[in-house]
């Protein structure tokens, strides 16, 4: 194999890395762009690239130091920036200041709305310890960032997709009764609005995630080493609720029973939630 396609097998790896940073970057013009939702797609977009340069990387066996660490700063970006401006962009709007210029907002709000900054600050700790820790071959020490960014990315898309709702703009509970009855929302529907306009969930969300990302708890890793009960049960068991949340989640497309209420979306954050519940199951169980 010649020097010129070698390297360009060795960059090949890189050069995903690259995509996952301009999507990254993508999400942020499109979060200071009253687009909160299409900024949540491109965090599960340079997901997808996130995946296939590691992949990409084994399968041409160019691992290399340079990767590595380009890995982390594209991560940084994608699954650190992004998230965090998504969840300035959403506090600014249920706080009420989104359309106030920024030197005109409250001095109170302002630094409340900035507390979403913690996510990007706690990302690059993670991150910087993933690179010196040995220890994460088989599972994380710690959330992983994409995980984090993949639970607050879900929310502008579910409020988009599925309840039509504007993150930008505050709402008092008149405009939102008058939102329930001309988009036909149940109870369920009213209280995940509210949920989404709540500074305690908003405020434990963030310091919750912060906490996980830099924590000791170990998490469970998709990297299966065997396809062995013994060896995977915790993937497996995870993998399990994954696939029955998902069926109760999309079950008006298929049985359409309705008592459940109509979830859809809400699938992500869930499924990210059970990863972190059966990680501390695990850990529990395992003393």
């Amino acid at each position: 194999m010649g020097p010129v396609i070698t390297a360009f097998k060795n960059f090949i790896p890189n050069l995903l890395t690259l995509i996952n940073l301009t999507f990254g970057l993508i999400g942020v013009v499109f979060a200071f762009s009253e687009k909160l939702h299409l900024a949540g797609v491109m965090v599960f977009i340079a997901a997808v690239f996130d995946f296939f340069d590691g992949f990409a990387a084994r399968l041409l066996n160019a691992q290399s130091e340079l990767g590595k660490e380009l890995d982390s700063l594209a991560d940084m970006v994608a699954f650190g920036v992004l998230p965090g401006v998504i969840v300035y962009q959403i506090m600014n709007g249920f706080l009420g200041i989104h359309y106030v210029p920024v030197l005109e907002r409250p001095t109170e709000l302002h630094v409340l709305s900035m507390c979403a900054f913690l996510l990007p600050a706690c990302s690059a700790y993670r991150l910087a310890k993933f690179n010196i820790d040995t220890r994460q071959s088989s599972n994380f020490i710690g959330l992983p960032t994409p995980a984090m960014a993949i639970f607050f990315a879900s929310i502008p898309i579910i409020a988009e997709s599925q309840y039509e709702y504007n993150l930008y703009v505050a709402l008092d509970q008149i405009q939102l009764n008058g939102i329930a009855q001309f988009y036909h929302y149940d109870g369920f529907d009213m209280g995940i609005i509210g949920l989404f306009q709540s500074t305690t969930f908003w405020i434990i969300a963030v310091l919750l995630f912060s906490y996980l990302m830099v924590s000791p708890l170990p998490i469970i890793s998709m990297k299966f080493k065997s396809l062995k009960w013994a060896d995977n049960k915790w993937r497996f068991i995870f993998l399990i609720v994954a696939l029955l949340t998902s069926l109760v989640c999309f079950q008006n497309y298929t049985v359409g029973l309705r008592f459940i209420p109509w979830l859809e979306w809400l699938f992500l954050p869930l499924v990210i939630v059970e990863l972190v519940i059966i990680s501390i199951i695990k850990r529990l169980a395992e003393r």
